[in-house]
C-alpha cells in the first residue's frame, strides 16, 4: 500500500529565550570587586547586604558573594546566587531607575527559614534605594583591604 500524500511535518519547536544573566552585567574583576566592597555605599536587608559603587558604563553590574559561613553546602550557596541573579535579571528597570550606572555586589546574610522570591526581590530593591543614599566606605571600624 503506497501513500500519496506525505505525513505531515511537525515544526521544528521554538528554542526558548535565553533567560541567563548577560556577561556585560556581570561584575567579574575581583579588583573591581574589592574596590566597591571597600568604598561602596551598602544597606542591608533581610537577607542580603547590598554595596554598590557608580560606575561610568550607563548599565548595571552584580557580583554575589556567598561564603561558607552562609551554609556549608554548595547547592544551597548556589540557590541563593541564582535567585539574586534572578531578581536582578527580572527587575534590573527598577534598580538602575533614573542613575543606571552601578556597580552592586550582594552578599548573603545567614538567617533561619526560606524566604519567597517575591519578598528576596522586595528586600533586593530596598537595599539598593538604601545603598545609594547611603554614606560611602566601609562600616565603621572595619576596614577591608
Amino acid at each position: 500500500m503506497q501513500r500519496d500524500a506525505e505525513p505531515p511535518t511537525t515544526p521544528a519547536p521554538e528554542t526558548p529565550p535565553d533567560l541567563r544573566l548577560p556577561p556585560e552585567l556581570r561584575l567579574r574583576s575581583s579588583d573591581r570587586i574589592r574596590e566597591v566592597l571597600n568604598r561602596g555605599q551598602r544597606a542591608a536587608g533581610e537577607r542580603v547586604l547590598l554595596i554598590g559603587l557608580p560606575n561610568e558604563l550607563g548599565h548595571a553590574r552584580l557580583a554575589c558573594v556567598c561564603g561558607r559561613r552562609f551554609d556549608k553546602r554548595a547547592v544551597v550557596r548556589n540557590r541563593w546566587r541564582r535567585r539574586i541573579r534572578e531578581v536582578f535579571r527580572v527587575r534590573r528597570a527598577e534598580l538602575e531607575g533614573s542613575d543606571p550606572g552601578w556597580d552592586w555586589v550582594a552578599v548573603a546574610l545567614k538567617r533561619e527559614g526560606a524566604l519567597a522570591f517575591a519578598r528576596l526581590a522586595k528586600d533586593f530593591l530596598g537595599a539598593a534605594v538604601r545603598a545609594r543614599r547611603a554614606k560611602p566606605g566601609p562600616p565603621p571600624g572595619r576596614a577591608r583591604r
